[in-house]
């Protein structure tokens, strides 16, 4: 079962690789867990989603970025990767930092999660359930772990060109035109985490915004509206400007 959502960003760089410009294709979900307290992020969970025993083939890229971020912050890595071609889970395979996969119960993996920082319910579930809407994984997080986290997924990095992760992108569209468009609010407490994390690390971060339509469905790329983030400021988000696609790929 597929749960990956596309969109044109990344379907222009599969079709044009960009060395710079790194994002998880697939079933892959490259995750910050934060506390809403302070907005630090606690953990990363590199989470997969596997069917066949086939896994994303950008995994080891994300996985070593995913490492490469969590040494720099500080803060534990682990990898989370659970069956997509069955209906109910009771196993998932896991390991932290550099380690080897193992297989573990959903009861073990709240135990784990416990012992990294993260709160966990009294009682966490046993199963978990793959449908079409959700993926087993992501209904266990809702049901098991605490109240009191924010989970943000990471859209795209921007490389150097020795490997050393240089911005985080927050990908962005909706039905308004570029000059309309500003991020909403309901969305500032997952840039405050991107944003005390990308401090903290001295990596960059910007929200990119396209617009797309319905009717007809398009989903347009070839101008971005780019804001720049940095919650250390007493305006937090500052529009960029527009920018062409192209001038945006060779930026």
């Amino acid at each position: 079962m597929k749960y990956y959502k596309t969109n044109a960003m990344y379907d222009y760089l599969d079709r044009n690789p960009h060395e710079r410009l790194k994002f998880p294709s697939g079933n892959l979900w490259p995750l910050i867990y934060a506390n809403k307290v302070n907005f630090d992020a606690q953990v990363l969970v590199l989470v997969v989603g596997t069917e066949g025993g086939t896994i994303s083939n950008s995994f080891q890229e994300q996985h070593a970025l995913i490492n490469q971020l969590g040494e720099r912050a500080n803060i534990p890595v682990a990898v989370v990767a659970f069956d997509t071609d069955v209906r109910i889970i009771e196993e998932v395979q896991y390991s932290e930092g550099r380690n080897r996969l193992e297989r573990i119960s959903l009861l073990t993996l709240a135990d784990r999660m416990k012992a990294l920082g993260l709160s966990v319910n009294n009682t966490p579930t046993s199963k978990a359930i793959n449908d079409e809407y959700s993926s087993a994984y992501h209904k266990w997080q809702r049901d098991n772990l605490g109240n009191d986290i924010v989970v943000v997924d990471i859209d795209m990095f921007k490389i150097s060109s020795e490997g050393v992760i240089e911005k985080f992108y927050e990908l962005k569209r909706s039905f308004k035109e570029l000059n309309e468009w500003s991020p909403y609010q309901v969305d500032y407490n997952n840039f405050r985490v991107m944003s005390r994390l990308a401090n903290k690390t001295n990596i960059g971060f910007d929200i990119v915004y396209n617009r797309r339509t319905k009717n007809p469905w398009f989903d347009d790329i070839s101008n971005l509206s780019v804001f720049n983030v940095d919650f250390n400021r007493g305006t937090p988000i500052n529009p960029v400007g527009r920018v062409d696609l192209e001038t945006f790929m060779t930026n």
